[in-house]
């Protein structure tokens, strides 16, 4: 935001502004309109009640249509605070195209967090912007690059169908492996290890988890990997929890994996009564444990059994604020919804959000977060 009044204003009169700020209020309190107040002042000509306005005070973002035949393509820099819309998948393909060419990297990236946001408003098919990414992957070196596309590419696969999510994985994974920066080797290989699903990918992994040995996964890679497969080869899952907790050697690690490795039982009467037992303040005496084992007992693959646990678990959130740390509420309600993709899921919580009007404004902020993406897909 700082940066944001910079550029509106320009540096010495920023500067300027900033210092008067400083004086007028020294050892003493200040708000937010004070200082815009002082900045308006200093540089009436850069309209800074104006971009006050619509930066802080409004809600939602403007809205412009992004015309991808344009002599110059518009954010280049990712400093405009306007979400480009584009009119359709045609002008998608037109878009890409045109990022495929862009000279900077800096200019690469934010034309896909223009495309990631089209794709998000469905105005451009999700499959479309995963090839496109991966596409990018193949001819990158600069790790930072890498890491973004990456991090998009993994977003979005829950948002393929099952089909078209086995082509990109299959493809990622094949990019992954070849390629000649070993971070976004690795930065792959430890996602897909959490969240594949695809036969192929799913049966890869579990052969590098046999061998237990890659040299670009530690202890922990290993621990996350298992509790997946054994997720997703659920007649395996014993073997596989015993495996790796043979592998382990430090007694805190082995408690870890003991309490949080439940969550991956198949059975469902199993995950109820643990899911049931984590609404007890005793049972989540260690925080990070706890929420592990929440995050397995609503793994993607469960929907639709796991969209019971979503109510209870949310008139739960008050005690759990009482009870917990600070930054629990949160990290609870992440670990409760981030793994659900479906309209039920997204129902139960605007339920729970219309039935509880006069929620505590705090919570109720920290579960609008948790669930944005969620409540984006209805």
């Amino acid at each position: 935001m700082m940066r944001k009044l910079e550029l509106q204003m320009g540096s010495e009169a920023f500067q300027r502004g900033l210092q008067r700020y400083l004086s007028t209020f020294a050892f003493g309190n200040a708000t937010w309109d004070h200082l815009i107040q002082i900045l308006h002042a200093e540089a009436p000509a850069a309209h800074i009640l104006d971009f006050d306005q619509q930066w802080v005070k409004q809600k939602g973002i403007p809205t412009q249509t992004l015309d991808p035949n344009a002599a110059e393509l518009p954010n280049l820099d990712g400093m405009d605070y306007v979400r480009y819309e584009l009119a359709d998948s045609a002008a998608a393909e037109k878009y890409i195209e045109r990022l495929l060419e862009l000279p900077t990297q800096q200019g690469q990236l934010a034309a896909v967090m223009t495309l990631y946001d089209n794709m998000l408003m469905q105005r451009m098919p999700a499959v479309m912007f995963a090839l496109t990414t991966v596409k990018m992957t193949q001819t990158e070196d600069n790790e930072q690059q890498l890491s973004s596309l990456g991090s998009y590419i993994i977003k979005t696969l829950s948002y393929l169908t099952e089909e078209k999510r086995t082509y990109v994985e299959k493809k990622l994974w094949e990019t992954a492996q070849d390629h000649p920066v070993k971070s976004f080797h690795q930065q792959i290989l430890r996602s897909l290890s959490r969240v594949a699903q695809s036969a192929k990918v799913v049966n890869s992994i579990y052969a590098i988890w046999q061998e237990g040995n890659h040299p670009l996964l530690n202890e922990r890679d290993y621990m996350n990997m298992a509790y997946h497969l054994a997720i997703v080869r659920p007649q395996d899952w014993q073997q596989i929890i015993e495996t790796q907790r043979r592998r382990l050697t430090h007694a805190d690690v082995k408690r870890e994996f003991d309490f949080v490795s439940r969550g991956c039982t198949p059975d469902e009467g199993e995950q109820q009564r643990l899911f049931e037992s984590l609404l007890k303040a005793e049972n989540r005496t260690i925080e990070p444990y706890a929420a592990a084992l929440l995050t397995l007992l609503n793994d993607p693959t469960r929907e639709p059994f796991s969209n019971r646990y979503i109510t209870p678990a949310l008139e739960a959130l008050e005690e759990i604020q009482r009870t917990g740390d600070i930054f629990f509420p949160l990290n609870w309600c992440q670990s409760l919804l981030d793994g659900h993709h479906s309209k039920e899921a997204a129902e139960r919580v605007q339920e729970f959000l219309d039935s509880h009007t006069d929620y505590p404004e705090a919570l109720r902020n920290k579960l609008l977060q948790a669930a944005y993406v969620l409540m984006s897909r209805k």
